[in-house]
């Protein structure tokens, strides 16, 4: 049901881009971003749903017609439970996306929101930059993130207030630390790749040399006798015939022509 709401909400976006529906859906447009933030707190911790969702949320900050609903909003959209879900693991696979249209609603409001909300979104990127553990694209997006921020909305109302020069230092402090830490890791990540490289060729040089010693005893247990006539001669075959001599007794008579000439012709080879 939660995803046929959401799906029938994306259509109704999509829909405000035409010319003939526009006017319509246009007068539904606080209806639209209220179910919208409805569905997101009402929803279980599902990644699919949450998927889709989020999905909603940035089909929605594209349409100029409808995304001006979600900015009295915006308080509640920088709750992290509320954005995507209070599940540890799929919060962790969402985090990166939530990110980027956070910072595409701050980008909407850049004159005139509030210092606190800027804060708010500094402190998240900056944790999940600093966070060892999280996946490298999301430290990439937050990266990205905290240069928007600094970009288009900090760095050209610093003077206003003493705030944004301090979230500004919180950010160029945050890099710093980050820069420190990447000269004592990069050096250790070159190397464990250099290790594992050498492993990696000396296990595929093991595997060619068993490969290799196991042709050779193949060859070994089966080895080939060619005849006068230049044909290949397999040992079993050769076997087969001189215990069929030896059956017969030896007799020449009892045996037939051409298998006595093969016969004496590998008795040859031999000798």
């Amino acid at each position: 049901l939660k995803l046929a709401q959401v799906k029938t909400l994306v259509f109704l976006v999509i829909l405000s881009r035409s010319q003939t529906a526009k006017p319509m859906v246009e007068q539904h447009q606080q209806a639209i971003c209220d179910s919208l933030l409805s569905i997101m707190k009402t929803s279980p911790s599902n990644l699919p749903l949450r998927k889709e969702i989020l999905n909603a949320l940035r089909t929605l900050l594209a349409s100029d017609e409808l995304n001006k609903g979600l900015l009295p909003k915006i308080e509640e959209l920088l709750d992290m439970d509320c954005l995507i879900g209070t599940d540890r693991a799929i919060g962790e696979s969402l985090k990166q996306v939530a990110f980027i249209h956070l910072t595409e609603l701050l980008l909407l409001v850049k004159q005139d929101i509030k210092v606190e909300y800027i804060q708010t979104v500094v402190d998240m990127a900056i944790a999940s930059l600093m966070d060892v553990a999280a996946p490298l694209t999301l430290q990439v997006t937050s990266v990205r993130v905290l240069y928007n921020i600094v970009v288009d909305i900090v760095f050209p109302r610093r003077a206003e207030s003493e705030q944004f020069r301090e979230i500004l230092s919180s950010i160029l402090e945050c890099m710093l630390t980050k820069l420190d830490c990447m000269c004592v890791e990069i050096p250790r990540i070159l190397s464990i790749s250099k290790d594992l490289e050498t492993l990696h060729k000396k296990r595929k040089e093991e595997k060619k040399e068993k490969e290799a010693a196991k042709g050779a005893g193949e060859a070994k247990e089966n080895p080939e006798i060619k005849n006068e006539d230049g044909m290949d001669i397999d040992r079993p075959v050769v076997d087969d015939i001189e215990a069929g001599a030896v059956t017969q007794g030896g007799d020449d008579s009892s045996t037939p022509a051409s298998l006595q000439h093969c016969f004496k012709t590998v008795c040859s080879l031999r000798s």
